[in-house]
């Protein structure tokens, strides 16, 4: 079912894409070219030279999605300030900086604030983290999985829609 979601959701947003360019209306109301980039998916021994490395196991519907493109850009208007979610190689190093809390691994990033999966929750469908500080008492419990925010997130036109 996640699966789906994921799937709906970039197949729909790549049709209403020219050129990988979204007109997206800003505060005013004026269109803004917003620009998105796919990256090639990644093989199931990628993943799991990883998911061993690590030794984690990551959420199936975050999978799927890294078997489809393995990280994305995301609304990058022209003068930056993109989501970047990341290729699950750099998933791995960025967790290895040492800044993140215990058990949570980064799969994305927007101005230095982060996207992150807590590898202890993901049996229970509600695992994504939003970390906008350096204090891990910050961190905030999306309640969430990744099918989910992706689909409200490019629905919301790159909102932070989990503040409202």
């Amino acid at each position: 079912m996640n699966e789906g979601l994921i799937y709906r959701t970039i197949s729909n947003l790549k049709q209403a894409l020219k050129g990988n360019i979204l007109l997206v209306p800003n505060s005013n109301g004026q269109p803004v070219k917003m620009h998105f980039q796919f990256n090639e998916p990644i093989s199931k021994e990628e993943i799991n030279q990883v998911e061993q490395f690590e030794e984690i196991t990551l959420p199936s519907d975050y999978l799927y999605f890294l078997s489809l493109h393995n990280g994305a850009t995301l609304f990058e208007p022209w003068y930056g300030g993109q989501f970047e979610l990341y290729r699950l190689i750099n998933v791995s190093k960025t967790k290895r900086a040492g800044l993140f809390p215990e058990n949570c691994y980064p799969i994305g990033d927007w101005n230095g604030e982060y996207l992150l999966i807590d590898v202890k929750k993901t049996k229970d469908d509600h695992y994504l983290l939003w970390w906008d500080s350096s204090i891990e008492s910050d961190t905030k419990d999306l309640q969430m999985n990744f099918s989910y925010w992706l689909y409200q997130f490019i629905v919301t036109k790159g909102s932070k829609f989990w503040e409202k």
